[in-house]
């Protein structure tokens, strides 16, 4: 799937995330961010920092490729 915006990106993680039944804190907390951090990307479509977006995808066992 080819995914554009950050928003896009958190879309599929918190779908992901929804599966795995675990809450926005717990996420958070597990890869070092505040939930804030997510509710700003959820509600804004905020930018994700590159190191966030490989740590959410580690931790819903989500594979992430980054093309130019």
């Amino acid at each position: 799937m080819q995914v554009k915006t950050s928003r896009q990106l958190f879309d599929i993680f918190d779908k992901e995330r929804k599966r795995a039944q675990r809450s926005d804190r717990d996420i958070a907390r597990s890869v070092n961010i505040s939930a804030a951090t997510t509710g700003q990307i959820r509600k804004r479509g905020g930018n994700m920092q590159t190191d966030t977006m490989l740590a959410l995808a580690k931790e819903l066992g989500l594979t992430v490729k980054v093309e130019k």
